[in-house]
């Protein structure tokens, strides 16, 4: 009787082990990074809204003539001179040259409206659009010829109630009444400033100012109000752990007046595995200045063979920023940002906190893009990040950070790269490329990942993370049955890769990756897309595949869109 009791008792203490065994909390490194509180960022796949349409002055006339008359041609004399009044922007020896040819030979009068077409060109050639050169009424006895130049601007501006009763932008059109005489650039900056604020639609109208003899026009902007956009999405983009099915709702308007909000969410299906909500709002100062603020906030509960860890995550994210459009042209713009954030992560296995991240930073960016005669669009971005160690940062050396050496006070350089080239009326390649470069090990967030749907379409997003990194991405399109019939598609081919370096020593030193894939893309004429795409693994495993067990297998990809 006794060794039956013995024996129960060694059994209950050997299942009492193995059951404390298997519930003890999981350790931070074995959770895979695609599945990690700190590289799990929804608001990195959350759309822009959508561009707006660019605002454009359209004239009315009222500039003087330079047509020759009837018969001009007939009228010949010999060019002695010619006395240019009313340039302040261009001196006479500056003008001489565009006529010297001329000078002691016989000409007609339709040569010399050509030479006042000249100056004019000249002007226009430099960017004032409503200069124009002219000859008044004379009679021409010794070859030398007046010739009249009127730089044109801006003598009165129409503004709607709703700027003109705003003392900033008024002030701010006040500025283009006063350049003598007006460059398009200037004209062109002011309307797509307008444009670009919150809620509003603009488009500028130039006709003939009544009473003005110095070429005055006037300037008519009307504005009309933008409707809300948005859009709702599902895809399986995530990573098993975290879906991979995943739903998208992104909704942007103008509620106040100058002010944009935008209200976005994602949430997995089944939805127990990641929730994420986020609120944006920009509130224009001036034209060229925007304060923007964003939060948001993560809840993450990793499934598959992360289920049994019983792993509760969750993320919230503040910023604050200024951002100033230093350029606004058509072709080129130019604007920088300082930026302030934090960022609170959290993790806990079976109860137990695992880790916890309190970032803190101060940002600032540089954003530029272009279109240049090659048929082609570049965008350049660059940030550099100072971490802040205070302000509640996590301290250097605390036993729950993300990485066991990653410091607070962190210093890092983003630089981004991407090209679209039209190759033909069918044919472009958009080109990517992204690095990285940190001083310190950095936490998790801070990372930089490859994998996911920007570098790395066969991988989980942030596959591999290191300190520092570089990325690269070729995409080839043909777009001949694009336009949507009322369907259009897009086949496209593409490679990308990576490679990422450590500094923290609990890490692997380095790490590449690249995978190569083809797809296709479907527009209709009732807001509706859809992108289908297959992508292969080439120098790596995945290692967790979204379907089935099979690490070198294809990933499937897809997403349906509808934008309203």
């Amino acid at each position: 009787m006794n060794s039956i009791k013995i024996s129960l008792l060694a059994a209950f203490l050997f299942l009492s082990v193995v059951g404390a065994a298997s519930a003890s909390a999981i350790d931070s490194s074995a959770i895979p990074n695609p599945a990690d509180i700190g590289r799990i960022k929804p608001e990195e796949k959350m759309l822009r809204s959508r561009p707006k349409a660019q605002a454009r002055a359209k004239e009315a006339g009222g500039l003087p003539s330079v047509h020759a008359p009837e018969g001009a041609e007939h009228i010949r004399f010999i060019l002695k001179d010619i006395h240019i009044t009313g340039t302040t922007i261009f001196s006479q020896q500056e003008l001489d040259p565009l006529f010297a040819d001329y000078l002691t030979t016989e000409i007609s009068l339709k040569t010399a409206y050509d030479i006042a077409h000249k100056i004019t060109k000249h002007y226009q050639h430099a960017g004032y659009f409503l200069s124009v050169a002219y000859l008044p009424d004379q009679e021409i006895s010794d070859g030398t010829i007046k010739m009249q130049v009127v730089e044109g601007h801006i003598g009165k501006v129409h503004l709607p109630e709703s700027l003109a009763s705003n003392s900033l932008i008024s002030s701010y059109v006040y500025e283009i009444t006063q350049q003598r005489p007006l460059r398009a650039q200037t004209l062109e900056t002011l309307l797509l400033l307008i444009n670009d604020l919150p809620g509003l639609s603009a488009k500028g109208t130039l006709s003939e100012l009544k009473d003005a003899h110095d070429g005055g026009v006037e300037l008519t902007i009307e504005t009309s109000e933008e409707q809300g956009t948005g859009l709702v999405s599902f895809d399986n983009y995530s990573s098993r752990f975290l879906g991979p099915h995943q739903g998208t709702l992104s909704y942007t308007d103008s509620f106040i007046p100058f002010h944009q909000t935008n209200i976005a969410g994602l949430m997995s299906a089944p939805t127990d595995k990641l929730k994420f909500l986020s609120l944006g709002h920009n509130i224009a100062i001036t034209p060229d200045i925007t304060f923007e603020f964003a939060g948001n906030h993560t809840q993450a509960a990793p499934g598959y063979t992360l289920k049994p860890f019983e792993i509760e995550s969750t993320a919230n994210f503040l910023s604050g920023s200024l951002r100033y459009q230093f350029l606004r042209q058509r072709e080129q713009n130019l604007a920088f940002r300082v930026n302030l954030d934090m960022r609170n992560t959290t993790t806990e296995s079976l109860n137990t906190e695992i880790t916890q991240d309190h970032i803190r930073a101060l940002r600032i960016a540089a954003e530029y893009d272009t279109i240049d005669s090659w048929d082609g669009y570049t965008i350049i971005n660059t940030q550099f990040s100072q971490g802040i160690g205070g302000l509640g940062s996590t301290p250097e050396g605390d036993s729950n950070l993300s990485r066991q050496q990653a410091s607070p006070d962190f210093s890092k350089i983003e630089l981004s790269v991407t090209r679209i080239q039209a190759l033909s009326e069918q044919w472009s390649f958009i080109m990517s490329a992204a690095s990285q470069i940190a001083s310190d090990p950095l936490y998790s967030a801070e990372e930089f990942g490859y994998g996911g749907q920007g570098f790395g379409r066969a991988f989980d997003a942030s596959e591999i993370i290191g300190d520092s990194g570089v990325l690269g991405s070729l995409e080839l399109r043909y777009s001949e049955w694009k336009e949507p019939k009322p369907v259009g598609f897009e086949p496209y081919v593409f490679y990308d890769m990576g490679r990422i370096w450590n500094k923290d020593s609990g890490q692997s030193a380095r790490e590449s990756g690249s995978s190569i894939g083809f797809g296709v893309r479907a527009t209709t004429d009732f807001n509706m897309s859809a992108n289908l795409g297959v992508a292969f693994p080439v120098n790596r495993d995945v290692i967790t595949p979204i379907y089935g067990d099979k690490n070198n297998h294809p990933r499937l990809l897809f997403e349906i869109t509808h934008s309203f």
